[in-house]
């Protein structure tokens, strides 16, 4: 398992590299001048933000998904109020969609301040050191999906993919790649603007197609032919409305006759970061991660299929 560290004192990233012995290799962020990884460290205070350290962390992969980490701790403390929510907001961000899961380290000192970064991206607290025996549980429950296991079934969700790839294509003269296909740990959205439809028929559940707010504005110029600049609120809703509403309607076509044969209902718009949806008890969730130009979005599908 790839963890991240970031913001930890020696103390504290001794004490985390004693319990995860030989369950995770380490990568630590601690300061403003620099990365490090591997057994040793410094004694040397956090100065300043760590925006550009955590930036460069995530470019050393180039686009490449190998070694990125499965599990992301923040050490907060009283001395770094100042720098993280914004430092956390950039995890999350810079995970690309990816569903990697952010845990607050704070003692009871900061407990209030910390549970607020869980808007910023946050995905659970860890109380230091009272939680510390019990952090291998944590980590294991936080990287299990949501819902229900089941495996991510192609015939349900490649006419989704293929709705989606077809509709920037025709409708926005914009090429999608899917980069990545998962079973989601959460029900959080990690974009600015998601498009949400209910299903309900021979399966029960919503799809979403989730965007960041850069990425939506030019989806929406294009299809409107109009200036991202000159774009009300109302017509990127109705643009991220129509988006989902053609993508789930094409793949309700490609699903008719079958197992999957569902209906679909008005759509939904949602702007604002971090939001979550409601979802049937114990649905999973599959996201197909896509790449257009220099921006990722994603499309999660939440079903139970009726027996």
């Amino acid at each position: 398992m790839q963890a991240l560290l970031v913001r930890f004192n020696p103390l504290l990233e001794r004490t985390f590299r004693n319990v995860l012995s030989n369950q995770a290799s380490l990568s630590v962020i601690t300061r403003a001048d620099g990365l490090r990884s591997g057994v040793g460290f410094k004694n040397t205070p956090v100065k300043g933000g760590l925006t550009s350290d955590i930036l460069r962390y995530f470019e050393s992969f180039a686009g490449s998904t190998a070694g990125l980490p499965e599990i992301i701790f923040y050490a907060l403390s009283p001395q770094e109020l100042d720098f993280a929510h914004d430092e956390v907001l950039l995890l999350r961000k810079k995970c690309a969609f990816r569903d990697v899961p952010i845990l607050i380290v704070a003692d009871g000192a900061v407990r209030r301040e910390a549970e607020r970064l869980l808007l910023a991206g946050g995905s659970g607290l860890v109380r230091f050191p009272e939680e510390m025996a019990t952090l291998p549980i944590r980590i294991r429950e936080s990287l299990q999906p949501v819902g229900k296991r089941m495996p991510v079934i192609a015939k349900l969700i490649n006419p989704f993919i293929s709705a989606t790839i077809d509709l920037l294509a025709t409708m926005a003269d914009m090429t999608a790649t899917r980069k990545d296909l998962f079973l989601k740990k959460n029900y959080r959205l990690a974009g600015d603007v998601s498009g949400i439809m209910n299903i309900t028929g021979r399966m029960e559940g919503s799809v979403a197609v989730t965007l960041e707010r850069g990425l939506a504005l030019e989806i929406v110029s294009r299809i409107l032919h109009s200036p991202a600049s000159e774009l009300t609120e109302e017509d990127i809703k109705d643009g991220v409305g129509e988006l989902v509403n053609i993508i789930s309607g094409n793949a309700k076509a490609s699903l008719a006759g079958t197992e999957y044969a569902h209906e679909i209902t008005l759509p939904a718009v949602i702007i604002g970061y971090g939001h979550e949806i409601s979802h049937p008890r114990g649905a999973p969730c599959i996201v197909a991660l896509f790449e257009s130009g220099a921006h990722t979005f994603g499309v999660q599908v939440s079903v139970q299929v009726k027996k």
